[in-house]
């Protein structure tokens, strides 16, 4: 084909520009090359030229004409060697980005392999603007390996990473001299039954170095070559590789029921009566996850595949475990604990089709699984399904319009389902009891009004040494990280604040430091008072590593095992803390929040609560419900088999409503009480929120451009109550104000909204003010 062919074009490319600006709201056209027709399709990467630069863009459809004129359109300079965007995840970011109100740009980046597009470089030479793509992030790994010449089956290059280290007896031989028969004797013996070992692992196992390896390789006796090394999620478990066992346990007319109407939902001809949610509510250990289970092999069985999402990566502990042992190694893991390169690889098996079930918290929601038959969201009350940076999506919200665009079942399960959720589904089951037959636990509140200790209750200590002394287990919630809440001078006062957020410092003693759990500021615990020379120094209030020493001190024969955001930050520590308490005797897991929902531990006969008011101290129209929702997950993780279990609630105020409930198991009775709250205030489910921050470094500037964007709005409200201007403390060295509109519809309300922002965004920006738009906020602070 000669060069004049090759730029004809073959038709019209409708092209998103991967550049993060909300103007950049619908695809461009370009024209498709002769040369380029195989290659451009939806979903393929390519670079264009726009404006007076170039960019990286995606395709999101074809056209055989554009409204645009043909003089002005121009070609498509490449495609590519990217894995096309599948066209459902496309169309799922274009509407995010409506929603959501952010670029498609920002959204597409939800549903890109993980180290998104490649970057573009811009250099000038002679006067000349050149681009040239920099390498991806994320790349298969390649590394050495050896087989036996002869009488092994060949491999495919590809070997699976915990399939090629799966540990081998002869690993613990010391070695012998490199050149020896012996260990070379090694090395033949290893290989003998496996296709093909990494060598630097054949090396480790053998106890050897290189140098016989090579040796048998010149001989003839080996064969070395490169092959991609596939890296395993479940390394951050610790999990070797499993096949699938039989283990199901017998259900119960409830969960049959439940079960019964999700295989219909995934039968349903009309797509939206398929992706029509059901609510699967109940008491704790209720036996929701084993009709995940069944509800997936349902799907499989139909050729589809599932999607489950849990709140927090420690909850994907022992959901991986369990759902390995259900469908082996068909189970995709994809969560940010990862190290890339697992991450990329997960990724991959994926989008290949080669699991039947991705587990992971919101950003799973985005695998680019083939045929998704069923979308589950577990614990679906957790504030955490809420991305709180842009895009400010909330999982359960696009888990809805998923199902409906791939024609997928949508299953949706808690304890304590949100207000929402409850109110919203009328396909709601509730399992009332726990399905091993366990009855639920005695719950009693502790008012600490009468106690001398701020800390242990009598009846905690007392329940304590009760619980350790039958070598049983404990769980002790506070939703408080660090040792103390604040240092404060004994002389002048003084309080240490954050340089760059208008919060006191949280006291860290183990290293030392006063840190900030907003930006991550952190300084040197000072020895004497900065003001005015004092050296009398005091920590006020407690948290979670105050409690452990607290705990460590009353109790020396105990095992503890913290869980909160400072012990679970290193790659797979929060699993590790989970299983290493699940084979401990006399053992306390204490910790924030992660330690009260879903997890699975039989021998827990005590959980207690050190201040259920905590919640409560801040002025957020959720307070009650998440207040009741913790409380309730937590009772539910004492005396999950035989042993009954106990519950102590200690708090300050015994007549809060909310506390009294969750110590009721009264779940109706709250979320009526708490829905007409909601009714007569305004909030959710009863409307939606649109929360509009205006922030700047410059506290002076914030209140002035919400109070002129205000003016702005309302004469464009259709019967929206617009509230504030109101000030908020500031976070990240950004001073904020904001705006709250209450709403009957979010895409109305933008609709008009949208224009009168964009035209006030670029003017406020050039002097200093940013303006975000937040959609269904979880949080109102």
């Amino acid at each position: 084909m000669d060069s004049t062919a090759a730029t004809i074009p073959t038709g019209i490319a409708r092209v998103l520009i991967q550049l993060k600006t909300r103007s950049l709201d619908h695809p461009f056209d370009y024209c498709v090359p002769g040369a380029l027709a195989g290659a451009v399709r939806p979903g393929a990467v390519v670079l264009v030229p726009f404006g007076r630069q170039k960019a990286l863009g995606i395709v999101s459809g074809l056209a055989e004409d554009s409204d645009v004129p043909a003089s002005k359109l121009v070609d498509i300079e490449q495609v590519l060697d990217f894995p096309p965007v599948p066209e459902a995840l496309i169309r799922l970011a274009l509407w995010i980005s409506d929603y959501y109100y952010c670029s498609p740009a920002v959204a597409m980046g939800l549903v890109l392999p993980p180290g998104g597009l490649p970057g573009l470089e811009r250099q000038v030479r002679d006067g000349e603007p050149r681009y040239s793509l920099k390498e991806p992030q994320m790349k298969p790994r390649l590394v050495q390996f050896a087989r036996l010449a002869a009488g092994v089956a060949g491999t495919n290059g590809e070997v699976d990473a915990a399939a090629a280290m799966e540990p081998a007896g002869a690993a613990d031989v010391s070695p012998d001299g490199d050149g020896s028969s012996e260990a070379q004797r090694r090395v033949r013996e290893l290989l003998h039954d496996t296709e093909a070992m990494p060598v630097a692992e054949l090396c480790r196992r053998a106890g050897v170095s290189r140098s016989p390896v090579q040796t048998l390789a010149r001989h003839g006796e080996l064969e070395l070559f490169e092959a991609e090394l596939k890296r395993s999620g479940a390394r951050y478990y610790g999990l070797p590789p499993e096949t699938a066992a039989a283990e199901r346990l017998q259900l119960n007319a409830d969960q049959e029921k439940a079960l019964a109407v999700i295989r219909s939902r995934m039968g349903e001809e009309s797509a939206e009566r398929r992706s029509r949610p059901v609510l699967l509510m109940g008491v704790a250990g209720a036996g929701k996850t084993e009709i995940y289970l069944r509800a997936i092999e349902e799907a499989v069985a139909l050729g589809r595949r599932a999607i489950v999402l849990v709140p927090e990566i420690s909850l994907t502990h022992q959901a991986v475990k369990r759902f390995r042992r259900r469908f082996g190694e068909r189970v995709g893991i994809l969560h940010s604990g990862l190290g890339a390169g697992e991450r990329y690889d997960e990724y991959r098996r994926v989008r290949d089709g080669s699991v039947d079930v991705v587990i992971g918290p919101r950003s799973a929601l985005f695998a680019p699984l083939p045929d998704l038959g069923l979308i589950i969201i577990d614990e679906e009350n957790d504030g955490s399904y809420k991305q709180e940076n842009e895009p400010r999506y909330d999982a359960r919200r696009v888990a809805l319009e998923r199902a409906r665009m791939e024609r997928a079942a949508l299953v949706y399960g808690s304890a304590t389902p949100s207000l929402e959720s409850y109110y919203r589904i009328s396909d709601r089951f509730y399992l009332p009891e726990r399905a091993t037959g366990a009855s639920m636990p005695q719950v009693e509140i502790v008012d600490m009004r009468g106690e001398s200790d701020m800390v242990f209750s009598r009846r905690l200590l007392e329940e304590l040494d009760r619980t350790l002394a039958a070598g049983g287990k404990s769980i002790l919630l506070l939703n408080r990280r660090g040792y103390a809440g604040y240092l404060q001078c004994g002389q002048c006062g003084h309080i240490w604040q954050c340089h760059n957020c208008d919060i006191s410092l949280t006291v860290h003693s183990r290293d030392g430091r006063l840190s900030c759990h907003h930006c991550g500021f952190s300084m040197p615990m000072p020895d004497i008072c900065s003001e005015c020379g004092s050296p009398e120094l005091r920590r006020w209030g407690i948290g979670t590593e105050r409690l452990e020493r607290e705990l460590g001190r009353r109790f020396p024969e105990a095992k503890l095992f913290r869980l909160d955001a400072d012990t679970a930050s290193g790659y797979g520590e929060g699993p590790r803390i989970l299983e290493r308490f699940a084979g401990a005797e006399r053992a306390v897991l204490l910790g924030t929040q992660m330690v009260a929902k879903g997890h699975h531990f039989p021998e827990v006969t005590l959980a207690a609560v050190i201040n259920a008011d905590l919640a409560l101290q801040f002025p957020e129209f959720r307070a009650e419900e998440q207040t009741f929702a913790i409380l309730q997950q937590l009772s539910g993780r004492s005396g999950r088999a035989e042993l009954p279990g106990k519950v102590l609630i200690q708090t300050w105020n015994a007549d809060i409503e909310c506390i009294r409930m969750a110590a009721e198991q009264g779940t109706d009775a709250f979320y009526e009480a708490e829905l007409e709250r909601r009714r007569r205030l305004g909030y959710p489910p009863f409307k939606q929120l649109i929360n509009i921050v205006c922030l700047s470094g410059d506290g002076k500037k914030v209140q002035p451009a919400a109070s002129f964007l205000k003016e702005k709005l309302e004469p464009v409200t259709d019967g929206e109550q617009v509230l504030g201007p109101a000030d908020l403390f500031r976070v990240q060295g950004w001073s904020r104000s904001q705006l709250l509109v209450k709403t009957d519809s979010v895409e109305r309300t933008l609709a008009a909204f949208g224009p009168v922002i964009e035209s006030y965004r670029g003017r406020y920006r050039s002097r200093g003010v940013r303006i975000i738009v937040d959609v269904d906020p979880q949080w109102l602070s």
